[in-house]
């Protein structure tokens, strides 16, 4: 049951940035406190692959183990994410609004908190 609950919080979690990010990129930019660029590419195509990863944590819920992402490898695609985040937010990322740095460390505590769930319940 826990294993259910865990899988569409993700996927509700994924399925929502990564439409916000596709469909309407600038302001979520903005809100997010996050840099700008001029044809918001990169934020496009973060939205694809987070729901991307969603659409395979749904088949999972959905059709039982093995079809899709699994506990398993959503613990790693989170765990992973947040690890970049907090690199980038340590050695990489100059010139972020205070609300941006706070977003994206906000973002990497809720992944890695996330991960650390799905790890005990895998």
């Amino acid at each position: 049951m826990m294993v259910d609950q865990l899988l569409w919080i993700d996927a509700l979690a994924k399925f929502a940035l990564g439409a916000l990010l596709v469909l309407v990129p600038g302001p979520v930019a903005v809100l997010l406190g996050l840099p700008r660029e001029k044809r918001f590419f990169y934020a496009r195509l973060l939205g694809a692959v987070l729901f991307g990863l969603a659409l395979a944590l749904v088949v999972e819920g959905a059709e039982g183990a093995g079809r899709g992402l699994g506990l398993k490898g959503a613990f790693v695609v989170n765990l992973s994410a947040a690890a970049v985040l907090v690199m980038l937010l340590m050695f990489g990322v100059r010139g972020l609004a205070l609300r941006g740095r706070l977003m994206l460390w906000g973002g990497a505590l809720f992944l890695l908190l996330l991960a650390v769930i799905e790890w005990l319940y895998a």
